[in-house]
């Protein structure tokens, strides 16, 4: 039974194919950005955007669940519902949560217009008490700020100096007539009335930059991380290490924390035991009618990413070791060889929930290509490349349904390696997360319409290619 406020999972007289097993999303309904995550106790607690009504973006709430292991959630009441005469009647967007002398405490965004509010929880961490007010209710008069009314949205929390910082996404009219994302920076010692004290950091990484949001700031190994994800885009988390004086962070490198177009608002904890952890709101390819006339729940939670920089300060990503302990019915290849045109079928991994870790060693001028979620006649099949030549791997889903109504897509990253490549793959149903090297991820979705598309095929193209190790598992459920 679900505790009051939470609801009901799907009642459909079939299961949904294309339904995630060991990825966290609701019972039901809408879900996009992850909020406020927070390890209190050893627990995890997680807030997320959520429309319990319906599997559309609409009156945003925040969802609440907690986990001990990363693996295994609890759904625990709605904590946020707008209040339809409150700062928040129009949705309450995202934020954080933090413990201020002991008392659980959320920072989010109330829309239209975007102002800052708070709301303050009991012991229990179920019954949360809104201030009346917002606690930042405008722009700074000093800034340019883009939209109307202004953009500044996502509170970012941390402590700092013994006072409480908070960065704001936001957007700044640009000297070339566009806009540049911006962090705007405040502090405060009750989280009630803030002092607003300059821009932290601005940029764009796309050409239609207009607003940052979802913002990290964090220190790790001697640098310190900005996470961002950027409008107009609407389609990757970018990041920065750089170095942060208290009052500006200074950029040294910039990458993408995931290259797919499916990974968004991208959001961190620190973790008692992995120091850092990454969570994205994975969505949708499906179109949204699609979504609203077949299912009853849209959007996902990533796999929780273990975050560390490199020696050449890059941000890196590697699976949270925990998922290891859902592996079942283990198979594994040693020292596979391919030559130029020989297709191998791997019969032992058959499924639509696994996971495959190999080394693969692929010359410039070949190919390697694994085919997913694929049947034996090809009709249907999900296709990762490792390109030898450009140093690449391409996720290509245009092939992965026969749905007329969904359209594949077709990623292309760099990955580093001079040698032997190794590759983590997940297949979830319609999740596929991969990680090439500690640098590079994937995510995409596949929505296969034959049940027969389970089969797993690796195939060499323009030359011999070597497995040297390939393990794969199917991956048992956590719901």
């Amino acid at each position: 039974m679900n505790p009051p406020g939470v609801p009901a999972a799907s009642a459909d007289p079939a299961p949904d194919p294309h339904r995630p097993t060991f990825h966290f999303l609701p019972p039901s309904g809408w879900m996009n950005d992850p909020n406020g995550l927070l390890v209190v106790d050893g627990r995890l607690h997680l807030f997320y955007q959520h429309n319990p009504d319906g599997p559309f973006h609409d009156r945003i709430h925040w969802g609440h669940a907690v986990s001990d292991d990363l693996l295994h959630w609890r759904h625990l009441p709605i904590a946020l519902t707008p209040d339809p005469n409150g700062p928040d009647a129009h949705g309450c967007w995202s934020g954080c949560a933090v413990v201020h002398e002991g008392v659980p405490t959320l920072l989010y965004t109330g829309i239209q217009p975007q102002v800052q509010c708070l709301a303050s929880g009991d012991g229990d961490w179920q019954t949360w008490r809104k201030h009346p007010t917002p606690v930042i209710a405008g722009a700074p008069p000093s800034v340019a700020v883009v939209g109307d009314p202004p953009e500044m949205r996502d509170p970012w929390l941390w402590r700092e100096d013994g006072a409480w910082h908070m960065l704001l996404g936001s957007g700044l009219a640009a000297p070339d007539g566009g806009a540049d994302g911006a962090l705007l920076h405040y502090r405060s010692d009750d989280l009630r009335a803030w002092t607003y004290l300059g821009v932290a950091h601005r940029g764009r990484f796309a050409p239609d930059a207009f607003v940052w949001e979802c913002p990290n700031l964090f220190e790790l190994d001697g640098h310190h991380v900005v996470l961002v994800s950027e409008q107009l885009q609407f389609r990757h988390t970018y990041a920065q290490t750089g170095g942060w004086d208290g009052a500006t962070f200074t950029p040294a490198w910039s990458g993408i924390a995931d290259h797919g177009h499916v990974f968004y608002a991208g959001l961190t904890v620190e973790h008692p035991v992995h120091r850092r952890l990454l969570f994205g709101w994975i969505k949708e390819r499906r179109p949204d009618a699609v979504v609203r006339a077949r299912s009853r729940w849209s959007g996902a939670l990533s796999l929780a990413r273990v975050v560390g920089i490199d020696a050449r300060g890059r941000l890196t990503m590697v699976p949270a070791p925990e998922y290891a302990t859902l592996r079942r019915d283990a198979a594994a290849e040693r020292d596979l060889v391919l030559p130029d045109g020989a297709t191998r079928g791997l019969d032992d991994v058959r499924g639509d929930a696994l996971e495959m870790s190999l080394t693969v060693d692929v010359p410039a001028g070949a190919r390697l290509l694994l085919e997913l979620r694929a049947t034996d006649d090809g009709t249907e099949r999900t296709r990762l490349v490792v390109d030898g030549s450009r140093r690449t791997i391409v996720v290509d889903t245009t092939r992965s349904t026969l749905d007329p109504e969904i359209t594949g897509d077709l990623v292309a990253a760099p990955f580093d390696a001079d040698g032997p490549l190794d590759l983590r793959v997940f297949l979830d149903r319609s999740i596929v997360e991969v990680f090439a090297g500690a640098t590079t991820c994937v995510t995409a979705r596949a929505y296969p319409t034959r049940p027969d598309a389970t089969g797993v095929f690796l195939r060499a193209e323009g030359g011999e290619v070597r497995v040297p190790r390939l393990e794969a598992w199917r991956m048992t459920g956590v719901w």
